[in-house]
C-alpha cells in the first residue's frame, strides 16, 4: 500500500462519519464503506487488472473500517466532553 492508497481510506472514513452524523444508522456503515470502497477502487485504479482491483477495494474498505475502529474511542471521549461542557 503506497501513499496514494491512503487517500481513499481517509475519504471513505470521513464520508461514512458524515453520513452517520446526518442520520444514517450505524448498522449500515459497513455496507456504505464497502460501496464507497468499490467506487474509489474504480476511480483510483481504473486500468489495473481485476485481481489487483479487488485487492485494492478490500484494502480501502478494511483500512477505512480499521481507522474508524481505532479512532472511535477518542472521538467518543471528545464528544462526551463537549456535551458535558454544554450542559
Amino acid at each position: 500500500m503506497d501513499i496514494s492508497s491512503i487517500i481513499p481510506v481517509i475519504l471513505i472514513t470521513s464520508l461514512v462519519q458524515f453520513c452517520k452524523e446526518v442520520g444514517m444508522p450505524s448498522k449500515l456503515a459497513p455496507i456504505v464503506v464497502f460501496l464507497l470502497a468499490v467506487l474509489f477502487g474504480i476511480i483510483f485504479i481504473w486500468n489495473v487488472d481485476l485481481m489487483k482491483n479487488l485487492v485494492a477495494i478490500l484494502q480501502f474498505a478494511l483500512g477505512a473500517i480499521g481507522l474508524w475502529e481505532i479512532s472511535k474511542p477518542t472521538y467518543q471521549q471528545i464528544v462526551s466532553k463537549v456535551k458535558g461542557d454544554e450542559v
